[in-house]
């Protein structure tokens, strides 16, 4: 399977992507798929979806959910996995990885979004 686009655009588009995944970002894994959807047409909530998949993942439907709230907005994330006897483990590692990234967008929102370091390239 080919990468495709070869660089992600700065900002994502409904379409199909397929990236090459790394584990701790430099052992080669497998390709993903990621479907973006926009199921929310302005307003709010704001929603983005991707209904992805790999070879070994038939199923990886995230939901992004924006609503504004007071004094700010609430950011939740959805995701259901499929990927048969795996599911456990990556159900497992879904869950650590967007606890993770919760706890980034916190302390990001709680710092006025000002990062104290420069975000890596996006690398696929």
């Amino acid at each position: 399977m080919t990468v495709s686009p070869p660089a992600l655009p700065e900002r994502r588009k409904e379409g199909k992507y397929v990236v090459g995944l790394r584990l701790f970002g430099f052992i080669p894994l497998e390709h993903q798929t990621i479907v973006i959807s926009v199921p929310s047409r302005g307003g709010s909530p704001i929603e983005l979806r991707d209904n992805g998949y790999s070879s070994l993942i038939s199923r990886w439907d995230h939901l992004i959910t924006i609503r504004t709230a007071e004094g700010g907005c609430v950011y939740s994330d959805r995701v259901k996995v499929k990927a048969g006897v795996l599911t456990p483990f990556v159900w497992v590692f879904a869950w650590l990885f967007y606890r993770h990234r919760q706890r980034r967008w916190l302390r990001l929102g709680n710092n006025a979004f000002k990062y104290d370091r420069p975000l890596p390239a996006t690398k696929i």
